[in-house]
Order: C-alpha cells, then structure tokens, then sequence
C-alpha cells in the first residue's frame, strides 16, 4: 500500500472539500518545489499532524505516525530491551552520581561499574561543585557518544572505567539486600516480570515486604495485571481498559492470591503506565499501603495500527480505569504517605548511599507500627 493511500485515514476525519485541498497542496508544493519535495513525505507530514491534532481531540498525549524502525524500538521498549550502559544512579549535587544499580550481564557491570561507586568525572570533567541541572548536562551530552570514560571513586581510591553502550535488558524484579524487612525492587514490567516477582515471593518467609515501583516505566499490561494477580483473589478487577467511545475491557486477576502478608509500594513521578495500574489495584483492594510521591499520571495505553509503507499510527484512545473507577491520566496517583526524597545528602563516604527516607518508611510500616516515622 502506498503512503498515498494511507492519507484516507486523515481525509476520512476532514470534508471531501478538505481532502481535494489536501490534494491540491501537495501537487503544488510539488510542482514548485520540483525534486526538492516529494510526495510521500508531504503525506507523511500530513499524517503526522494528524496524529498531534489527536492529542487535543482525545486530551491526552502519544498519539504520533510512527515509522518501522520506531515502531520495532517501541515494542522492543516494552520488552525491557535497551541500548547504554545499563546502569541506575542517583545524582548528588557537588558530588556526581553513585550507581544504585548495575543490570546483570549489561555493559556497566561488565566493565566493572557496581552498587555504590560514586562517579565523580566523565570524559575528563569533574563533577566537583557543580550544580544538579550541570551534573544531569553532562550526563545528558555523554549519551550520543558509542563510549564512555568515568572516574569512580571506591574506598580503594580513584579509578577510570571505559564503558561502551551496547544492548541490554533491564532487570525487572530484584532482592534488595541488607534493608530489615524484605525488599523486592519491580524496575519494570517487562515480559517475565511476574513469574520473577512469583519466583522471589515464594522464597520469602517474612510477615511482609516492601515493592519499590519507583521510576517503574511501566512496560506490558499484561506483566503488571499478572503481577497484582499475586496479591489479589481470583476474579477481582485489576484494570478496565475503557475506550474513547466508553467501551470497557475489564482485566482481572485469573488465579487466587499467592501472597497474603503485608505489602507497602514505593511510588514516585516516575512510577508511569502500567506501573500505575499495578499500585491503584493493590491499593483499591486493600492489599498495600502506597508510599512516596504522587506517580507520573500516564493512565493511557497504546494501540498501534500499520499503515502500509512501513507507517504506523500509535494512537492513545483506551484509558485505565482502578477497580475503584479512578482515573489518573495527567494528575497521577496520590500516596498514602508523602514522603520526599533527600536532595542534597552528606554521604559518609565513596560507597555509602543517599540516606532513604521514603523506603525507611517503607519498612516501617511493614514492620507493622502502622505509621511511617516523624
């Protein structure tokens, strides 16, 4: 199918008056601008305007033309695939970064990178008194090279790591260690994320745990409803899907709950999608306490629907809806307990963490004071 054809999408929304004129343009834009434009990608340009003038007509945002390539990173995204350095880290203001996590086999860990190395120079520069947006500057910038050199700084003094960005796939559930109460990190829902979290669940033999879902990207809907399926009795909704004409699609847990302890979620601003659906669920049907800061408010999912031509139009028309009806697209999820991270902390030295004030409570409340400290 050409491009041409598929512009009928976008006529089929306008008058045939407005479909000659689109026709009309792009023959004149072609005549006079001869060899310089051409004609599929004025179309393309059309229905890419399309797709951002859906944003307003829906009230949401995501709506985008799409091309092959961006439609194969999309689902590869969803997976968990990457390409970096695979790494997580926390920025210090004055400092640098310190690596709170290094994803196994990926390329940080393989070049030596681990928990609690504090980076503190890339590519040369020092991070020493620089401000939080100049430390995120360059980190931003070191992202377009296929390589990266940082200064680590460990109780063994200083060192230079070469990472070079390859692919990866993220970790999606891990056991943090060392915390007093079970911790289980859910970093993303992507496919296998379940039957991990299942698999660490069944090995805990512990009254309660904490799910830290921050800066849980979201991932696969149906990871995340088979995720609640664990905590949750079998029939119960976990998300409606609901549709732009109102249609309702409910999703709910297929099998009974497997784990019957206590649970707090950690959530943030960057606790996104799917990810949210997970948390609005256990917390409707009073399984978890919810705490941290309200969410990214991401309460629509994709649809995507090929073109011809290798197009794609992905298009955010379905809402998720909580078992409680809750909508949070734009706003987010308010937690139960708010509690801001630390900004600025004084660090004991290279390879202690930030104190956490967020998973203190986390564990404080699972360990069953009902009250997170003052």
């Amino acid at each position: 199918m050409s491009a041409l054809l598929t512009v009928a999408l976008a006529m089929s929304l306008a008058t045939a008056a407005d479909a000659d004129a689109l026709d009309e343009m792009v023959e004149l834009v072609e005549r006079r601008y001869a060899g310089r434009a051409d004609r599929a990608d004025l179309y393309r340009a059309a229905m890419a305007g399309l797709a951002s003038q859906l944003d307003q007509v829906t009230g949401s945002t995501g709506n985008a033309l799409l091309s092959q390539e961006e439609w194969n990173h999309a689902r590869a995204w969803a997976q968990g695939d990457r390409h970096g350095i695979g790494i997580e880290f926390t920025l210090l203001p004055g400092r640098g970064l310190i690596i709170t996590d290094a994803f196994p086999g990926g390329p940080g860990e393989r070049a030596g990178l681990q928990l609690g190395d504090l980076v503190v120079g890339i590519e040369g520069m020092p991070f020493t008194g620089m401000a939080l947006s100049q430390i995120h500057d360059a980190v931003v910038a070191s992202a377009a090279r296929p390589q990266v050199r940082m200064d680590v700084r460990r109780d063994s003094g200083l060192s230079r790591v070469l990472v070079k960005r390859d692919t990866y796939r993220m970790s999606s559930v891990r056991l943090v260690e060392g915390g007093p109460r079970p911790c289980l990190r859910v970093g993303f829902f992507g496919r296998g994320a379940a039957k991990q979290l299942a698999a660490l669940l069944d090995d805990l033999d512990a009254p309660g745990v904490v799910l830290d879902l921050r800066d849980n990207e979201g991932g696969l809907i149906d990871e995340a409803v088979a995720a609640a399926d664990l905590f949750i009795e079998k029939g119960a909704l976990v998300v409606d899907r609901v549709g732009f004409d109102g249609s309702a699609d409910p999703m709910r847990a297929g099998h009974a709950a497997t784990w019957t302890g206590g649970v707090v979620v950690l959530a943030n601003r960057g606790t996104s999608g799917p990810a949210e659906a997970f948390v609005a669920a256990l917390r409707d049907h009073g399984v978890a306490q919810v705490v941290g800061t309200s969410t990214a408010g991401v309460g629509t999912l994709p649809d995507y629907q090929p073109l011809g031509d290798g197009l794609v139009l992905q298009l955010a028309d379905t809402w998720m809806r909580s078992p409680s009806g809750l909508g949070w697209d734009g706003d987010g999820l308010v937690p139960d307990v708010r509690v801001e991270p630390v900004n600025n902390p004084a660090l004991d030295g290279p390879g202690s963490l930030p104190p956490d004030l967020q998973m203190a409570a986390a564990f404080r409340l699972v360990g069953g004071t009902g009250r997170a400290p003052d």
